[in-house]
């Protein structure tokens, strides 16, 4: 084997690693923001034990989410892949692995109000898991750019276009939901504890769809 072949080869392999390690670390992320909805689901149909043991697995999703990435930062500083390459794939561990942080801010920031015994309107809550919902839906949109990566280009820019709308989705449901806090309640603390609940989805999609730009940067390089 020429040191030509040698080092495409290393190069393939580690590639390969870390896209197998991406793509764990994405399903992880999707698996937070499934709670993230059945927290918001919970908290609609005023199922307290529910949102509980939502809000607990979420936790925990996010946990393995940071394992992950601690290993696949690991892989990637072995060395075998070029600078550049490596430089990408630590850009999108990172932006991936934001996405979960925020939407572990959401859960606690759902889990807090609980804790006050404050009454949040169903219907306030409803509009919040609209938010959740298109949340939920973008990371998976995500998580298909990542499982076609390098195998169906189309369908990964088709997912991709889907992950955008998502994130414009959101964003207006965000846009729209602030205005109605100060309706629906008087103390300004609870307020700010709704504002970051919203915050914090509207951020997570905001990293999901940066994260699809990333993904597609490293597959635009790789045609």
């Amino acid at each position: 084997m020429s040191d030509k072949s040698q080092l495409e080869w290393f190069r393939n392999r580690r590639e390969s690693r870390a896209l197998s390690m991406v793509r764990e670390h994405v399903t992880k992320v999707v698996d937070a923001g499934e709670e993230l909805d059945n927290v918001l689901d919970a908290a609609v149909r005023g199922r307290k034990d529910e949102l509980a043991a939502a809000f607990k697995r979420l936790l925990m999703d996010e946990k393995a989410a940071d394992n992950v990435e601690i290993n696949l930062v690991e892989e990637l500083s072995r060395g075998e892949l070029p600078p550049k390459d490596r430089e990408d794939f630590m850009r999108l561990v990172s932006s991936v692995d934001l996405i979960a942080d925020w939407l572990k801010v959401s859960g606690k920031n759902v889990d807090l109000l609980q804790e006050t015994g404050v009454t949040i309107p169903p219907e306030v809550w409803s509009s919040f898991k609209e938010m959740t919902k298109n949340t939920l839906d973008c990371s998976r949109g995500l998580k298909v750019m990542i499982d076609v990566y390098g195998q169906d280009y189309d369908r990964m820019i088709k997912a991709r276009e889907e992950v955008k709308r998502l994130e414009n989705v959101v964003d207006d449901l965000y846009f729209a939901n602030r205005k109605i806090l100060v309706k629906i309640h008087t103390n300004p603390g609870i307020v700010v504890i709704l504002n970051d609940l919203l915050e914090g989805i509207e951020n997570a999609t905001d990293y999901c769809k940066h994260s699809s730009d990333i993904l597609l940067s490293l597959a635009l390089q790789g045609r």
